[in-house]
């Protein structure tokens, strides 16, 4: 069975897989895949996080079928899964996977999505819901797409008792400590003990939008605590683990990456 993996990331300190996978159902223009299509976290990403764009890259088109992603866990022995995206709830593909992992592992199943899709639960142990924005019209143009679906799906996962937390991303001026402010109280309507992560913007293409700083996340922190008892972001800070590449490998990417022909990243992961 094909998937729509095209990544996996492994942290070995504390077993932790994540799986990519390609496809989506809205455009955020902030999309930190429009600047870095394999998992950010990678050792070798840290830099280029906070690195000024340059163009836009291109999404993988080589994915890895169903036996070899739950090969590949199994062999690493992963006791945590996170599906990522772009969009992991729709790759019809999911959903055995997880139940594979948990059969098979015992893992942690954790689901990172924007909410618009809702895919069967049955085997996923915590949603991360990526809020984007409150104001409809604000959330249309960042995404695309009308928020109304999203809002009450969060409220359906969560009364389907599936353990959730929330995350945005912090935009200076445009998605900043008023409209996290507007996400926090609609969070607190339905769960205020509820975890609420923020995340600072990092330049993408042409937006117009400064990196966020540590100030600028902190008072959107403030912001949302008013309504919310348990909001986090990261500091820069060290990390205490290390990520690595498993699919690709690290020397197909060495190999993309060489400066004669990033141009046909793709092409040559094909």
């Amino acid at each position: 069975m094909l998937t729509m993996v095209y990544n996996i990331a492994f942290a070995d300190s504390i077993k932790q897989a994540y799986l990519h996978f390609r496809g989506c159902n809205i455009a955020c223009r902030g999309c930190i895949l429009r600047k870095i299509p394999f998992d950010s976290m990678l050792d070798r990403n840290m830099d280029l996080y906070l690195a000024e764009p340059d163009g836009e890259a291109s999404m993988p088109n080589r994915f890895i079928d169903f036996d070899g992603v739950i090969d590949t866990l199994v062999d690493l022995e992963a006791r945590s899964v996170l599906f990522e995206g772009q969009e992991a709830s729709l790759d019809p593909a999911m959903p055995l996977i997880a139940e594979t992992l948990h059969r098979r592992l015992s893992t942690t199943n954790i689901l990172l999505t924007n909410g618009l899709n809702m895919p069967d639960l049955a085997h996923v142990d915590r949603v991360a819901f990526g809020l984007k924005a409150f104001d409809e019209d604000l959330h249309i143009d960042y995404t695309g797409h009308s928020n109304q679906l999203i809002l009450k799906n969060f409220k359906r996962i969560y009364d389907s008792g599936v353990p959730m937390l929330a995350e945005t991303v912090v935009i200076p001026g445009y998605i900043d400590s008023e409209e996290i402010e507007k996400l926090a109280r609609f969070i607190a309507s339905i769960d205020s003990g509820m975890l609420y992560h923020l995340d600072a913007y990092s330049r993408v293409a042409d937006n117009p939008w400064p990196r966020a700083t540590v100030e600028d996340v902190e008072k959107a922190a403030l912001a949302a605590r008013k309504h919310l008892n348990n909001v986090h972001f990261l500091r820069d800070a060290p990390r205490e683990f290390s990520v690595r590449s498993i699919f690709p490998t690290e020397a197909e990417l060495d190999f993309a990456e060489q400066p004669s022909i990033k141009s046909a990243r793709i092409p040559v992961l094909v």
